[in-house]
Formats: structure tokens, C-alpha cells, sequence
């Protein structure tokens, strides 16, 4: 029969393998949803969306988890929210479903924010060109958050995206000093973003280089293909004034490329991976100066 999940559920019996097919219709058709979490009366979380890993747990009855179980109804609202998970996907019965919960939709609104946990500086850059700089906060959390590529990126990606000095302190510490003082948001101003990214050709040329040497280093594989030695020719090319900057990334993967001929291939798996991750971070820090390189 028919079944309106857009109130509570009472004395309904449901198929568990049509819970995903009804969940996912819902989480299509209303942009709003952040969460879906099913319960049994005595705490049993039977299915999320979210953190799949948690059902089968029983948690204590009480406070708001005890109210939505009485009473059916949500215990969260979107405005009660001070960070919501961008492009949520979680695999869960064997499908891929997204949650629709899209930048431009909290684009503008006081209270959302967004980190800045990525490892990609286009990824930041799209996303000054959503929210305005009083929606965005600096992250330190691992492994995103290690310096130096964390403040790095953050500082690079925010001047390409034409910050001023007042926004970029903003997003390095005053609106996160603003929600542990529990001030109120600001008002977020127009975004101040590009639409159009452009780079010199020299610098687009070490960025897809790169791009390949990340798997294959993280694969364990070594460099064979020689990905690192061309981006090391590419920082011969013309400098059209970009010197320095072209000198920093030869410095850095001429180390990395080093450290990546010396990789153990047996021996403590820590220090493999130690090794492993400070190779990658010399290779990070190159590709972010040469994507955030102005043209």
C-alpha cells in the first residue's frame, strides 16, 4: 500500500528491503532533508542515511531521541544547523544515494558554514564563487589541516578569489572565533568568487602532472611513468614573471621525487607510511602554488 512519509509512521509495516526505495524518493524530492534515521521504541536505530556504520545501536532513551520516538516527529531542523554536510553520498544497500543538500541552496543563509577541508584548491575556489566569505571557515582538522599546505591553500585560493585583507582574517579565525564566543552570524555579503578559473600554461602543464603522480604514489606504485620528471621540465618553460613561484615547485618536487626513489618497499608499515605521506605533502604543496598562480 501507499505509505506518506511526510508525517509519522504509525502501525505501518514496511519491507526492509523497501525502505531503501522509499527513502530515496523522499530524499529526491525535498531538498531540505539532511537525515533520515529510522527507530525501533527501545532505541534501536534500525537505518540512517548518514553513518550507516551505527545501525544495530542501541542508544538510551532520552531528552530528544526519546521526544521523536514518542512523538514521531523530528528532533532537528535545517536552521538549527551550524554545519551541514555538502553533496552527502553514503553507499547503503548496495545503491549510491545523494543527499540534496547543495551549496547554492545555503549559499547566502547566516549560520551555514563551510570549511575549508579539501585537498584540492579548485574545490575552494568553487566554492568562494557560492558563499560569501563570512560563511567559510579555516580548517585544522586531520588530515586536512596540516601546515604548512592547510594554511597554504586557504590563504592562495582565498586572494585568487579576490578577498579582501578584513575577509581573509575572517575566514583564518573571526568567524569561527565569533561561533565559540557565541556571537551571531554575520550577514554573508555576495559572493566574491570567479566563475572563470584561468592559469599559464606552464602551471596547467605541472598541475595534470601531478594529478598523475598522487594515485600512483598513493597506489604504492613507483614514479615509472615519469610524471614527476616532466613536471620538473615543465619548470624550464617561459616564466612570463611566475620565476619564483616556478622555483618553488622545482625545489619541492625535486625533493619528492627523491624521497619517492627511496620509498621502502617493506619494513615498518608506519614508517612506510610516514615516508608515503611526506612525499605527498612536498607534491601537495607544489600543485597548490602552481593552481593558484595567477594568469
Amino acid at each position: 500500500m501507499p505509505v506518506d512519509l511526510a508525517g509519522p509512521l504509525r502501525d505501518v509495516r514496511l519491507e526492509a528491503r523497501r525502505l531503501p526505495e522509499l527513502l530515496e524518493h523522499e530524499v529526491e524530492s525535498r531538498e531540505n532533508i539532511v537525515n533520515v534515521k529510522v527507530w525501533q521504541p527501545d532505541g534501536t536505530l534500525t537505518w540512517t542515511l548518514l553513518e550507516p556504520e551505527r545501525i544495530g545501536t542501541q542508544y538510551p532513551l532520552g531528552g530528544n531521541l526519546l521526544g521523536a520516538i514518542e512523538t514521531g516527529e523530528a528532533d532537528g531542523h535545517l536552521e538549527d544547523l551550524r554545519v551541514v554536510p555538502v553533496d552527502v553520498v553514503k553507499r547503503y544497500f548496495g545503491q549510491f544515494v545523494p543527499a540534496k543538500i547543495s551549496v547554492t541552496t545555503l549559499g547566502g543563509k547566516a549560520g551555514v558554514f563551510f570549511d575549508t577541508s579539501v585537498w584540492s584548491p579548485l574545490d575552494l575556489l568553487g566554492l568562494y564563487r557560492l558563499v560569501g566569505p563570512e560563511q567559510v571557515v579555516y580548517a585544522s582538522d586531520y588530515p586536512y589541516g596540516q601546515q604548512p599546505a592547510s594554511l597554504l591553500i586557504a590563504l592562495r585560493t582565498a586572494r585568487l578569489a579576490q578577498l579582501d585583507d578584513d575577509e581573509v582574517r575572517g575566514v583564518l579565525a573571526g568567524n569561527a572565533n565569533r561561533i565559540a564566543a557565541g556571537k551571531p552570524p554575520l550577514e554573508p555579503t555576495a559572493p566574491k568568487g570567479i566563475d572563470t578559473f584561468q592559469q599559464p600554461m606552464t602551471f596547467a602543464r605541472i598541475h595534470q602532472y601531478l594529478s598523475m603522480a598522487t594515485p600512483l604514489l598513493w597506489t604504492r606504485q613507483q614514479d615509472r611513468i615519469g610524471v614527476l620528471g616532466l613536471a620538473l621540465n615543465a619548470c624550464d618553460d617561459r616564466s612570463n614573471g611566475h620565476r619564483e613561484e616556478l622555483e618553488q615547485i622545482r625545489e619541492l618536487l625535486t625533493t619528492a621525487q627523491q624521497m619517492w626513489l627511496t620509498l621502502p618497499e617493506g619494513g615498518d608499515e608506519r614508517d612506510r607510511m610516514a615516508h608515503t605521506r611526506a612525499t605527498f605533502r612536498l607534491i601537495h604543496l607544489a600543485d597548490i602554488v602552481a593552481v593558484t598562480t595567477p594568469a
